[in-house]
């Protein structure tokens, strides 16, 4: 029986979620005296979880987004905040909620508390700087520049996975000025780059280079093109870093044309 309703609840539950993210309405044929309120199914799907019993990392995260978009930000920090994440993916959905309760807070108030150090120690890609894509999408630069700015120069780790996501918000959002200084930074945290998976395609280098010549750094993007320059010619090992070295010079090359050294490229 518990596991026929923990079933039914959390078929409630995602289907509480897709109504966020639709229009209402798609639901308008719906008989709503027969759906139970969001704050009910929260409740009934909570109360199935008793004593030792712990929900899976990903009932937390719904759960957790469906009261921080009623409004409910300290109760979907609390629901987050007990479980010590067993791996890497319940640690990532752990994450994920912080992250989507970041977004619906800075939205209403501007700013947000640091994500928890146990998920941050857990995870090595989960830094504050996560924060700063938020801050980002939503306009806050000033936040946004002391997040970048706090990162030491030759990191290039940080800014590898979330530079990318932060230039791209503030420069759709006409945050020119900002974009640049950010990306000059960036250029900076690849100061102790030392071989070719510092640049692996997925991280839009190429395309990060071209807006910085675009925005007005010409030199500097340059600067950079001949630091990965160097650092393409060096590696030669084709054996081991083959795949790498063989689209790192594509990227290289496109970078070049990019930064209007056609005859580089």
């Amino acid at each position: 029986m518990a596991s026929s309703r923990q079933s039914e609840s959390l078929h409630w539950i995602c289907a509480l979620t897709v109504t966020f993210l639709l229009p209402p309405a798609i639901f308008c044929c719906a008989d709503e005296r027969q759906l139970p309120s969001a704050r009910e199914l929260i409740r009934e799907t909570q109360a199935l979880f008793t004593g030792d019993e712990k929900p899976d990392s990903w009932v937390l995260l719904e759960l957790s987004r469906s009261l921080a978009h009623l409004g409910d930000l300290k109760a979907a920090r609390e629901l987050l905040a007990p479980p010590e994440p067993n791996g890497l993916f319940d640690a990532s959905m752990i994450a994920s909620g912080f992250l989507t309760i970041a977004d619906i807070e800075i939205a209403t108030t501007g700013a947000t508390a640091p994500l928890p150090d146990t998920l941050k120690q857990k995870l090595e890609s989960f830094t504050d700087f996560d924060l700063a894509e938020v801050y980002a999408r939503h306009g806050h630069v000033d936040k946004v520049l002391a997040s970048v700015k706090s990162i030491p120069a030759g990191d290039h780790f940080t800014l590898k996975f979330d530079g990318p996501r932060v230039v791209e918000s503030l420069h759709a959002g006409g945050h020119r000025d900002a974009a640049r200084e950010v990306l000059v930074h960036w250029t900076k945290c690849y100061s102790n780059s030392k071989n070719t998976f510092d640049y692996i395609p997925f991280e839009k280098i190429d395309q990060l280079v071209g807006l910085l010549f675009e925005l007005g750094e010409k030199e500097t993007a340059k600067a950079f093109c001949e630091r990965w320059h160097a650092i393409m010619t060096s590696d030669t090992d084709i054996e081991e870093h083959g795949r790498y070295i063989g689209r790192g010079w594509a990227n290289l090359g496109l970078a070049w044309f990019l930064v209007g050294e056609k005859t580089k490229a």
